[in-house]
């Protein structure tokens, strides 16, 4: 390799890293507002039928947005941004102006007979003994109005897709904290206003959320405008079919809308085992997804998203090196972040759900289920953050049919585990049958790139960092994170739901005191084994703070 494309390859990686921080900053500060949105959830409704029916209800709009907006179009998009930007302004002003028309339209028509068949699908999806408590007479309006959060979270992936382009992906990921900001101005201003009139104080957190999509979407439309990219959409259905790029965009995403249909649906029968649960089981659910969703933004949707336009690039340009640079600089730092942070909810879930959770109508009983739906879906983070990095890469392959096996074979084991185990464990089986079924699925995923890419670059290795193959480190690493998720539901039931029952100062000093000596393990041990860009990182915070410390004295 000559000494202009090695620096290339160098430049490169930085652009990643920084990119990646942008990303990752934006998620953070999105997801912290995001466990504050549940804190103020909890803390006004409980863990009550009410809170329930909410959560089934925006399971459904939450589906429909993977299926049909950020699953299936951000990824094909921003390819297609990448082609269209090479060619010229032009031309990238025509794509956005035909996608955002024709996207647009389509989801709001979906949108649209989600309202008049509300009821069907409620029905169709939910437990009977739901329906005896009355949960059904809940999710009907409340799907009804949730139901248009689809159009906006389409038009947000568009223009996040943008941002990500222009590598401004700080502001790209931290629109979803206007999200949770509507959200939590339904439950503390609009809830009262709608109690005040004699109305259902839930259906002002509905309408506070589809707040927050226009709020999500808005702010990402204004950063776009500003770079002006932000055409008027092309209104015109059957004029856009006969666009080339859009035709080639609708072939791609085909297979794997029908590949999140059928996850969708395995989400779908989970709802119905969730709904007959006799606990308060879809509030549990609802709350450990928000938590454990924030490693995975942080590690796995922040290096996929901020890694696809230059593994795009790196594909377009025939150079399986650099590919293979920046795929196992992502992966492999994402695996080692994602294994950590399972280890920290398989210790301190508990303490974590009293700390943030309980107050107001949430009880320790509910701080307890919340964290046994931590840690039983938390084992997920690991496969679910590194699959966010394989789709992104398989995608810039254009290799999207083999989605279609992935999800069928997703929903086979999610649906099998979940009839299985639920009966007996209950929504702690649920999330077992939700983390395994994510550990085939990132099997699959990784197998089909590496055929993909050995097709493409049959000379170069692709699991490698530097110069390390880390391929056997992610068996070992799987295997881990089961073993210390399923540590965490026996520790929470016996240790923490039996022996401790911690209060809220007992919670504060466990976070601390433990979550500190497990950040220092975390820290030896990457400073010893693990990737070189976790490596190099720990090395320069430790070279600053014995900077300053020596400063002081």
């Amino acid at each position: 390799m000559s000494s202009s494309e090695q620096s290339k390859d160098t430049r490169e990686a930085k652009a990643l890293a920084f990119a990646t921080f942008g990303a990752q900053l934006g998620i953070l500060f999105s997801r912290m507002s995001g466990i504050l949105r549940t804190q103020v959830m909890a803390a006004v409704f409980g863990a009550s039928l009410s809170l329930q029916a909410f959560g089934v209800a925006y399971r459904f709009a939450n589906t429909l947005r993977d299926l049909f907006a950020e699953g299936a179009l951000s990824s094909v998009f921003t390819k297609a941004l990448v082609d269209a930007r090479a060619i010229g302004p032009a031309e990238e002003r025509l794509l956005i102006s035909h996608v955002s028309g024709f996207f647009g339209l389509i989801t709001l028509a979906i949108a649209t007979a989600g309202f008049f068949f509300a009821r069907e699908i409620t029905v169709a999806t939910t437990a009977d003994s739901f329906a005896a408590k009355g949960g059904t007479d809940y999710v009907i309006p409340l799907f009804k109005i949730l139901v248009f959060y689809l159009p906006l979270v389409t038009l947000s992936a568009i223009t996040m897709s943008l941002l990500g382009v222009l590598r401004k992906t700080f502001h790209a990921n931290i629109a979803s904290a206007f999200f949770n900001v509507g959200s939590i101005c339904g439950a503390l201003l609009f809830a009262p206003l709608f109690k005040l009139f004699d109305s259902d104080p839930i259906f002002g957190l509905a309408w506070g959320t589809l707040l927050g999509g226009f709020g999500q979407w808005g702010y990402q439309a204004w950063h776009v405008w500003k770079n002006k990219l932000l055409p008027a959409p092309h209104l015109n259905i059957f004029s856009s079919l006969k666009y080339g790029p859009l035709q080639e965009i609708l072939r791609t995403m085909v297979p794997r809308v029908i590949g999140q249909g059928a996850m969708a649906l395995a989400l779908l029968i989970n709802t119905n085992f969730a709904t007959g649960d006799e606990k308060a089981a879809m509030v549990y659910i609802q709350f450990a997804q928000v938590v454990i969703f924030v490693p995975v933004g942080l590690f796995g949707v922040a290096a996929g998203f901020s890694a696809l336009p230059l593994l795009a690039e790196a594909v377009r340009e025939k150079n399986g090196v650099r590919f293979s640079l920046l795929f196992g600089q992502s992966l492999h730092s994402v695996m080692w972040l994602s294994l950590f942070s399972i280890a920290c909810f398989s210790v301190l879930a508990v303490p974590f759900s009293v700390l943030f959770f309980q107050y107001g109508r949430f009880t320790f009983d509910d701080s307890l289920g919340t964290a046994l739906a931590i840690c039983a879906y938390g084992m997920g983070i690991y496969f679910n953050s590194g699959s966010k990095v394989a789709l992104q890469a398989l995608y810039s392959f254009g290799q999207t049919k083999q989605v279609l096996i992935n999800a069928f074979v997703y929903l086979f084991v999610n649906t099998f585990l979940s009839w299985v185990l639920s009966e007996r464990y209950g929504f702690v089986g649920l999330g077992i049958s939700y983390s395994v079924a994510s550990g085939v699925d990132f099997l699959l995923n990784t197998l089909f790139l590496k055929k993909a890419f050995r097709k493409e670059f049959s000379d170069v290795p692709l699991f490698r960092d530097g110069n390390q193959d880390f391929s056997k480190r992610i068996g070992l690493m799987s295997f881990l994170s089961f073993a210390f998720g399923l540590s965490g539901i026996f520790l929470s039931q016996d240790f923490w739901g039996q022996i401790i029952k911690p209060d809220h100062l007992i919670s504060l000093l466990s976070l601390l005191g433990v979550g500190g000596v497990l950040a220092v393990v975390f820290i030896v041990l990457v400073r010893f084994f693990g990737p070189p860009l976790l490596q190099g990182m720990v090395q320069r915070i430790g070279q600053k703070v014995t900077r300053r410390f020596r400063t002081s004295k």
